[in-house]
C-alpha cells in the first residue's frame, strides 16, 4: 500500500520552490502500476508506502516522461531506464503540467517512444521537454542524493541548476571549442610527423650544394655553350615533374568530385521509401521528397560542371605533356650532341647534372617542409587562440558558478556555506598522468595522485 500527503500550503510547512511549475497529475495506464492516478496540489506532497510499492518507480515515470534524464551513457540513466522498461512495459505514463507562465499541457509518454505534449485544447505542439525551457523538474533518486552529499562534482551539478540555462550555453561553447581543438591537434601530429620526415631528407642539402660550389663553373672549351645545355636539361626535367604534379592533382580532385555525385539523391531515396511516402503522412513527405529531389539534381549537375571543367584542364594537361615530351626528344638529342662535339666536358656535365637534379629534388622538398612549416604556425597560432577562448568561458563558468553560491550563502547562512574552488577537480589531470606513466616500473596511480594534489 502507499498513499499521497499533501501539505497545504499556509500549514505551517515551508517549502522552497522555484517559480510556479507544478505537475499538476499523473495517471500510469499499463504496466506494475496499471490505473494509478492521482492529482498533486500545490505545496509539498509525499509519497509513503513500503518498500517495492513503486514509490521511486513513479518519480523515475516522472522523470522519464518528461524527458529529465541523466546524460547519456551515464550508469545513472542506464539504470532508470531499465526500471521504466521493466515497469511501464507497453504502458504509458501521462502528466499533467502547468508552466510557471500559468500555461496547461499534457505529456504522455510510452517505453522507446518520444514525449508526446499537447496543449489544452488537446493539439499536438513541437516542445522540446529536455531543455527545460518551458517546464522543468529537479528529480533526484536516493542514490543521486547520496551521491550529492559525498561527491563534490555532483554538488557542482545541483549548483548549476540554478543558471542551467546560460551555463549550458558555455558548456556548448566550450564543447565546440574542445572538438575543434582536437581536429587542430589531429592535424598538427602527422604535420610535424611530414616536417620530421623532411628534415631527414634535406640534410644533405648542404653536402651537396658545397660540393656543386666545389666543381666550379664548367672549364674549357665551348664551356659557355655546355653550362647553358646542361641547365636547360634541368629546368626541362622540372617543367615534366611540375606538368605531371598538377596533372595527379586534377586527377585525384576529379575523382573525390565524382564520388560525391548521387551521394545526396541515393541518401533521400534510402531515407524517404516507398511505404512512407504512401503513408498517413505522404502528402506532406512527397512534397519535401521533391523539393529535396530537386535540389538534389541542382547539386548533381554543379557537380558534374566542376568535373566537365576538371576534364577540360586534365586534356590542357595531356597535351601539354604530348608536346613537351616530343619537344625535350628533340631538345635532348641537341644537349646529347653538344656533349659528343664537347667530350672533355661530358663528365663535367655529368657530374653537374646528377647533382644539379639532387639538388633541386632536394631543394623542392625544403620548400615543401617550409610551406608546412608554415601552415603549422597557422594552426599552432588558431590553437593558442581557441585555447585562449576556452580559458575565458572558463573563467565565465567560474564566476557564474561562485555568483549562484554567493545567492545561496545570503540565503541559508549560517547552516549551509557553499564555496567554488576553479580548477579544482584533478580527476581528469590524474587519470592523463597515470595513462602517461603506463610501462613505466612504478606505481603509476599513486604517483598521478600525488602529483595531481601537488597542483
Amino acid at each position: 500500500m502507499m498513499h499521497w500527503e499533501s501539505v497545504p500550503e499556509g500549514s505551517g510547512t515551508q517549502v522552497m520552490t522555484i517559480g510556479t511549475s507544478q505537475v499538476r497529475s499523473i495517471q500510469i495506464t499499463g504496466g506494475f502500476l496499471d490505473g494509478l492516478q492521482f492529482d498533486l496540489d500545490r505545496g509539498l506532497n509525499c509519497l509513503i508506502g513500503a518498500r517495492g510499492t513503486g514509490k521511486t518507480t513513479i518519480l523515475e515515470l516522472v522523470r522519464y516522461a518528461l524527458d529529465a534524464l541523466p546524460a547519456n551513457g551515464s550508469p545513472e540513466r542506464h539504470r532508470i531506464e531499465n526500471l521504466v522498461k521493466a515497469n511501464l512495459g507497453n504502458g504509458t505514463i501521462e502528466l499533467t503540467i502547468e508552466t510557471r507562465d500559468g500555461v496547461v499541457y499534457k505529456v504522455a509518454r510510452s517505453w522507446q517512444d518520444n514525449p508526446i505534449v499537447q496543449n489544452s485544447n488537446g493539439q499536438a505542439v513541437d516542445i522540446a521537454l529536455r531543455t527545460g525551457r518551458v517546464f522543468r523538474a529537479d528529480i533526484y533518486s536516493q542514490n543521486e542524493i547520496e551521491r550529492i552529499a559525498e561527491q563534490s562534482m555532483s554538488q557542482l551539478s545541483l549548483i548549476d541548476n540554478f543558471e542551467s540555462d546560460e551555463l549550458a550555453k558555455i558548456e556548448q561553447n566550450a564543447r565546440t571549442l574542445t572538438s575543434q581543438l582536437e581536429t587542430n591537434a589531429m592535424s598538427l601530429k602527422p604535420m610535424q610527423d611530414q616536417i620530421d620526415g623532411l628534415n631527414g631528407e634535406i640534410a644533405g642539402l648542404p653536402g651537396i650544394q658545397e660540393k656543386l660550389e666545389a666543381m666550379g663553373p664548367i672549364t674549357g672549351q665551348n664551356a659557355e655553350v655546355v653550362s647553358k645545355a646542361q641547365h636547360d636539361k634541368f629546368l626541362r626535367e622540372r617543367e615534366t615533374g611540375a606538368v605531371n604534379e598538377i596533372g595527379e592533382f586534377v586527377y585525384e580532385y576529379g575523382n573525390q568530385i565524382k564520388q560525391q555525385q548521387g551521394r545526396v539523391l541515393q541518401q533521400i531515396q534510402q531515407s524517404f521509401q516507398q511505404d512512407l511516402l504512401n503513408g498517413p503522412n505522404g502528402v506532406l513527405l512527397k512534397d519535401a521528397n521533391q523539393s529535396l529531389l530537386a535540389g538534389a539534381s541542382e547539386i548533381d549537375a554543379l557537380l558534374q560542371s566542376v568535373c566537365d571543367k576538371l576534364t577540360d584542364m586534365d586534356q590542357v594537361l595531356c597535351q601539354t605533356h604530348s608536346t613537351l615530351k616530343q619537344t625535350h626528344a628533340q631538345q635532348e638529342i641537341a644537349y646529347q650532341n653538344i656533349l659528343k662535339e664537347n667530350e672533355d666536358l661530358r663528365n663535367q656535365a655529368n657530374e653537374r647534372t646528377r647533382l644539379t637534379r639532387m639538388s633541386g629534388d632536394l631543394i623542392r622538398k625544403q620548400n615543401q617542409r617550409d610551406l608546412l612549416i608554415q601552415n603549422q604556425a597557422k594552426l599552432q597560432a588558431e590553437r593558442v587562440e581557441m585555447l585562449n577562448a576556452l580559458s575565458e568561458l572558463r573563467d565565465q563558468r567560474f564566476n557564474l558558478r561562485n555568483q549562484i553560491a554567493q545567492r545561496i550563502n545570503a540565503s541559508l547562512n549560517p547552516d549551509i556555506r557553499v564555496t567554488i574552488e576553479q580548477a579544482g577537480n584533478h580527476a581528469q589531470y590524474r587519470s592523463l598522468l597515470s595513462d602517461a606513466l603506463q610501462g613505466v616500473r612504478i606505481t603509476r596511480n599513486v604517483v598521478a595522485q600525488r602529483i595531481a594534489d601537488s597542483i
